[in-house]
């Protein structure tokens, strides 16, 4: 015990208790708040980086240089508590670009909504800071001390150097707010491009309907396969509670044209199709129908705004009349796959849009849905399934829990939208859910995902699609509902969602060709499913 005592002193020095304190608080604050946006990577990191402030101190004997190194300790410690405790997650671009996007009084408005007693949670972190201000007692040298001091200092600058060689210098070695930094700077313009001012186009478009009141919902799900959903035949029971719905109107044939987020959800929401490829500056969306024909459009999003992948649905949510992004734990749509952001936090805004005044809604849910890594997207209390401990069964185990916290998810939205229909009993309301494409989970070959570039599987395509109406939408034109009903075992291609939608919600326009609307008594169920690989869908065989 003797001979470590020299050693435990010399850690006290290069990790000062209080200004240690002061860098890590935002870390432990952050298992009390949310424990799965908890990185323990982060902790790690943050320890290797302090000897770098502390032992030019400790050389030196200069107080001042320690004093220099706790107030820069305070002011990172300071932002990312604050940010812990009124956002309720770590500090990221995305966040970043929230805030930079709100106006000052909504900033105060939603601080002082969650100024709760958590903020009181700040007190021991300035308490911290004054204390950090004590002056250490001298440092002694010993032969121990020095081999001490010289192997962390080696640990530190082997850590930071090896990550530095490999180019991850920034991604994986730095601490958190300095990664934050130099992402913001490195994607200043994906900020500027994805923010750019979007308007919806005028277009001749009318409801058929004027004077009824209208709730239309769209809740896009993501990697959502039907193949291990039990609500189409899976033996897992993977959808217990929209398994024991009775009111769901379910399709039973329905492929995504494309098995990625980008080229699906730009695809089904527009005009353009797989036959017939049209341009950005002239192709026509649903939000631009449904604007000109007099709905209030919402876009409420659990996806990451930012990134590569991201950037042009951000653009195109922004077209609507209030777009809202509410993950914020990831600073790009490539570091949202590993991080937690349930689709829960999605339903609190939802429940607003739907108390709107406005007379004509349509609201879009976008949902992070079954997204990969599996495990990220859901809380411990839905791990229903175990593995067997092998890749494959933990990742498909994963898979299938992700589907059930869905369930619990869509199934939370169409009550809420009930309850609210209930409120509102004349109002047209209906629902409809959709995956911008699905998932191969060990369906073809020992691979799970969907990122495919030449032989998509028919895992990847295979989607659910399934409708819910109210009572009153039905009393409007019961032969719409009727042949939704008719139709629900044909074979269609979400590409075509754009007419689809135009022709359930009752809206009258010269985009609309009722052929291509899976509603409609017109509807073609003959077209040839050629999807984005080139083969026929009906014709692969896994």
């Amino acid at each position: 015990m003797k001979k470590l005592k020299p050693v435990l002193n010399t850690l006290t020095y290069l990790f000062p208790l209080y200004p240690t304190l002061l860098l890590l608080y935002p870390i432990f604050l952050g298992i009390f708040i949310d424990y799965d946006l908890f990185d323990s990577r982060s902790l790690a990191i943050n320890l290797v980086w302090i000897p770098l402030f502390t032992l030019p101190a400790i050389l030196t004997q200069n107080k001042y240089i320690l004093r220099v190194s706790t107030l820069l300790f305070f002011l990172i410690g300071l932002i990312e508590t604050c940010h812990w405790l009124i956002l309720g997650g770590p500090i990221t671009i995305t966040s970043l670009l929230v805030i930079s996007n709100t106006y000052y009084d909504e900033i105060v408005e939603f601080a002082s909504l969650k100024a709760s007693s958590e903020i009181l949670l700040i007190l021991p972190f300035f308490t911290i800071f004054i204390l950090s201000f004590k002056n250490p007692p001298p440092f002694i040298r010993t032969k121990t001390k020095n081999y001490t001091l010289l192997i962390i200092g080696l640990i530190s600058v082997i850590f930071i150097s090896e990550n530095a060689i490999n180019g991850r210098l920034i991604r994986k070695g730095s601490p958190h707010l300095i990664k934050v930094a130099y992402s913001f700077i490195e994607k200043i313009s994906l900020f500027k491009e994805a923010m750019k001012d979007a308007k919806p186009k005028e277009l001749e478009a009318t409801s058929i309907i004027p004077n009824e009141k209208q709730t239309f919902v769209l809740i896009l799900g993501e990697s959502n396969s039907r193949r291990h959903m039990s609500l189409y035949g899976a033996k897992s029971k993977t959808t217990p509670k929209l398994d024991n719905r009775t009111d769901l109107i379910l399709y039973n044939n329905v492929v995504s044209p494309y098995s990625s987020t980008i080229n699906s959800v730009l695809t089904i929401l527009t005009q353009t199709n797989l036959e017939k490829k049209i341009d950005i500056l002239n192709n026509i969306d649903i939000l631009d129908i449904f604007h000109s024909s007099g709905f209030k459009n919402f876009w409420i999003s659990n996806q990451s705004p930012i990134g590569v992948w991201d950037n042009q649905i951000t653009q195109f949510a922004k077209k609507s009349d209030k777009c809202e992004f509410v993950n914020m734990t990831s600073n790009s749509s490539y570091e949202a796959t590993y991080t937690a952001s349930y689709d829960e936090k999605i339903i609190a805004p939802f429940s607003e849009a739907l108390k709107d005044s406005a007379k004509k809604k349509l609201i879009i849910l976008h949902l992070i849905g079954n997204h990969s890594s599996y495990s990220k997207r859901y809380p411990t209390d839905f791990n229903i399934f175990e593995g067997d401990g092998s890749k494959k069964s933990n990742t498909i185990a994963e898979y299938k829990n992700s589907l059930v916290y869905t369930d619990f998810i869509v199934d939370s939205m169409i009550n809420v939208l009930m309850k609210t229909q209930r409120l509102n009993i004349n109002t047209a309301t209906s629902l409809l859910y959709i995956s911008d494409h699905g998932e191969n989970v060990y369906d073809h070959g020992e691979k799970a995902g969907h990122d495919y570039s030449k032989v998509v599987p028919r895992a990847n395509v295979e989607i659910p699609f399934f409708l819910w109406v109210s009572s009153y939408f039905q009393s409007l034109d019961s032969s719409k509902t009727q042949q939704a009903i008719l139709n629900k075992n044909k074979p269609f291609v979400t590409d075509d969602l754009f007419h689809a939608l135009i022709d359930l919600n009752f809206i009258r326009t010269k985009f609309l060709e009722k052929d291509r609307s899976v509603f409609n008594a017109k509807f073609n169920d003959k077209r040839k499913r050629i999807l984005c690989d080139g083969k026929d869908y009906d014709e692969k065989v896994d």
